[in-house]
């Protein structure tokens, strides 16, 4: 990623996320929320959950970072 100016930009050979895959049932399960009313994702602070994210090409641990930000709170649909 460059950054120029107040924007970053993605550079040709930068890692970058093409899938991600909450596991939506099984999370739901794992934290007992699979019974509530509503359907979206909720989890158990401080409890464990599986992701998978997919990227467009192999990690080298030599050449990426990975940053993963969660954000909590309201959300707009």
């Amino acid at each position: 990623m460059i950054y120029f100016g107040s924007h970053y930009y993605l550079s040709a050979n930068q890692l970058k996320a093409e899938k991600v895959d909450l596991h939506k049932p099984e999370n739901r399960k794992a934290h007992k929320t699979d019974e509530y009313e509503i359907k979206k994702l909720i989890l158990r602070r401080g409890q464990a959950f599986e992701v998978t994210v997919t990227f467009n090409r192999e990690f080298s641990p030599q050449a990426d970072v990975i940053i993963l930000q969660f954000v909590t709170g309201n959300v707009v649909d």
